[in-house]
């Protein structure tokens, strides 16, 4: 049985790569810095669970096509890196009132 990982399997798991990168170094100090402040991070969660729904949508329509057990995989573990930024970005509070200041 012959494993067969196509070009679309390896950009889809670059992307899931580059979008943890991205989401780890860019936009999580800026939400944390909106913490700080007060603020909530609710454009940030709905933006990702927004994206999350969009790739969902798209993982339905692309497996009833095909049976590739790879894309399953890969566009799920994408799919569950966005959902779990979605929870982290809704979830962040004030570094200083947690540390008791």
């Amino acid at each position: 049985m012959k494993v067969l990982i196509t070009k679309f399997d390896l950009i889809i798991l670059l992307i899931f790569l580059i979008f943890n990168v991205f989401s780890y170094f860019l936009i999580l100090p800026h939400a944390q810095m909106i913490a700080n402040m007060h603020y909530t991070n609710l454009f940030w969660a709905l933006a990702y669970l927004s994206l999350g729904t969009l790739c969902i949508v798209y993982n339905i329509r692309h497996s009833k096509t095909k049976r590739d057990n790879i894309f399953k995989i890969t566009s799920g573990l994408l799919i569950a890196s966005i959902f779990i930024w979605a929870i982290v970005f809704y979830t962040l509070s004030c570094e200083i009132c947690k540390n008791g200041g």
